[in-house]
């Protein structure tokens, strides 16, 4: 029991955001530490809370996040985390305090890792002189990206206009325009801001990135020119730590034996993160990862869930050629439509 005890004798505790694509690799990246001696705690809102079932070597605190179902429903999803965050910072830092009050014989916390959405952690760990390391759960890339948005719109590419979409993005290159992570979950205004908050490193002392060197070299050499705490790519973290469920939802494997009796290259494959979050799934129109296909934009591309389950993708394109000199005025217009329901 001795033992035991001594080995646990560092408990780290884990603040993840209140969506699948940031609970998921945060509670990986706590069963990667509690296979290296760790104890766990997980810090979690009531929204979208984890399954303490899925983890019984981690202790969960619920904490008060004051939501309402008509703060879920009628707010965009970046002003919801502004609200999570203000609404949980107190919280948090009472619930922590009593931890650190009394704790366990051999079960002091030592750190505290956050979600880069969950920036009020760091405010709390300072408020405590705990030691707090950022989780970015998305890929150096794609945070270089992110950040670069503010510039672009000091420099007046942003708000994007049509005729712009190919065009290589400055200081992105190869991104073109039409690649740009800009936000559907709220306004111009919400989404700068929010980079802003999970921009400032405050008094953390790393970053801990779900990704690997030899997958993004060039973005993290970039990355690390102006950073100012060390970074750490120990991911991918589904290949860390061993499979376990942490679904928000009950997952439907039904689909599996369908799919292993289709031919090759037979079935399409749309993703959904881009719903509107307070639209209903009967209204929703969204864009599938066919504009990542060569000669086709995203923009053009609209999926369809209609009332009767029946999925419709369309894609029309109107192009128009202008070609003239001083014997001759020639115009080109090509119009293309293709329209499928399943």
């Amino acid at each position: 029991m001795g033992k035991q005890s001594t080995k646990r004798s560092q408990r780290v505790l884990l603040i993840p955001g209140p969506f699948q694509g940031h609970i998921t690799p945060m509670l990986e990246l706590g069963t990667t530490l509690h296979s290296k001696g760790f104890s766990i705690t997980v810090a979690h809102t009531i929204f979208n809370s984890p399954n303490p079932s899925n983890h019984p070597d981690f202790v969960f605190l619920p904490l008060s996040d004051n939501l309402s179902g008509a703060d879920i429903s009628s707010r965009s999803l970046i002003a919801l985390m502004k609200t999570i965050n203000t609404n949980c910072q107190v919280p948090l830092r009472e619930s922590l305090a009593q931890i650190m009050e009394n704790p366990e014989p051999y079960d002091q916390v030592v750190c505290i890792i956050y979600d880069t959405i969950m920036p009020f952690a760091e405010a709390v760990a300072n408020h405590l002189q705990l030691p707090s390391i950022i989780l970015r759960t998305n890929s150096v890339s794609a945070t270089i990206a992110y950040e670069s948005l503010p510039r672009l719109q000091a420099a007046g590419y942003i708000p994007l206009q049509d005729y712009m979409l190919q065009d290589l993005v400055p200081g992105l290159q190869p991104l073109r325009f039409k690649d740009l992570p800009i936000s559907k979950f709220g306004t111009l205004k919400e989404s700068l801001e929010m980079i802003a908050d999970i921009s400032h490193i405050g008094t953390s002392s790393a970053i801990i990135w779900n990704s690997v060197d030899c997958l993004e070299p060039s973005a993290l050499a970039q990355l690390k020119q102006h950073s100012q705490v060390p970074l750490f790519t120990i991911g991918p973290l589904h290949k860390m730590a061993p499979a376990s469920s942490t679904s928000l939802i009950k997952e439907d494997t039904n689909c599996s034996a369908w799919l292993d009796k289709q031919a090759p290259d037979s079935v399409i494959y749309l993703e959904l993160k881009d719903f509107p979050f307070n639209e209903a799934p009967s209204s929703i129109h969204f864009r599938s990862t066919f504009g990542n296909l060569p000669g086709i934009f995203k923009e053009e591309i609209k999926v369809k869930i209609e009332d009767d389950g029946v999925l419709q993708i369309s894609k029309e394109r109107n192009v128009e050629k202008e070609d003239k000199n001083e014997m001759w005025h020639r115009v080109e217009r090509i119009s293309k439509k293709f329209m499928r329901r399943v």
